[in-house]
């Protein structure tokens, strides 16, 4: 299975079953920013979805019908607050800070919470890695988390479980799901703001 990263080049392989062992211990909840369209500047993905069918290796979880990928978007109808997708992905170092950010974009039909579990490979997920993102709204919308802002985006990655609505009797259809960096401000823009700023308020003082 294709994965993509800013070269869009590699490969992904995903297994098609994946048994959950979750612990209680605290979930994080984190708040995402809506943005225009796609932000990373250098990403590896965990799904896109642009052929026909072809559910990149996830499997089906919970309560979940009508699922299908067409159109270049996976879309379900979510039956019960568990309904999940669930793959393996590429092993990445979550300590480089090269996939500190999460972005996926996706359409829901209500507005409500995406749950995101991630592992090391093994299997073996808990809720010491789980974010509870909120601020879904019910439309369609880039969503833009900064996971790495939290001490528990660490280790390895190697699979993830994606909640995409936690709720019931409701449709997502998601476009892609994708991990990486966004841009640094330039020199230069950071310069020009400068500059901008010195001069407003040079203005400010002679019109006092």
């Amino acid at each position: 299975m294709k994965i993509l990263t800013n070269t869009k080049h590699a490969f992904l392989a995903f297994s098609a079953l994946g048994l959950f062992v979750l612990q209680s211990q605290a979930v994080v909840s984190i708040a995402p920013t809506i943005v225009g369209g796609p932000s990373l500047d250098t990403f590896t993905t965990l799904g896109e979805f642009n052929t026909d069918g072809d559910f990149e290796g996830y499997s089906i979880g919970g309560s979940i019908s009508n699922e299908a990928v067409a159109g270049g978007v996976l879309s379900a109808t979510i039956d019960g607050p568990n309904g999940h997708f669930f793959g393996d992905t590429p092993s990445l170092n979550l300590d480089s800070g090269n996939f500190d950010y999460l972005e996926f974009k996706m359409n829901s039909s209500a507005s409500g919470s995406f749950v995101f579990f991630f592992g090391d490979g093994v299997e073996n997920f808990s809720s010491a890695k789980r974010f509870n993102i909120s601020g879904i709204v019910a439309s369609d919308n880039t969503y833009l988390v900064h996971l790495g802002s939290d001490t528990s985006w660490a280790g390895n990655l190697g699979e993830v479980r994606l909640q995409p609505l936690n709720k019931s009797d409701e449709t997502i259809s998601i476009d892609y799901v994708r991990v990486g960096t966004i841009p640094e401000p330039s020199h230069y823009a950071t310069i020009s703001a400068l500059i901008v700023a010195s001069c407003s308020l040079l203005i400010r003082r002679r019109k006092a």
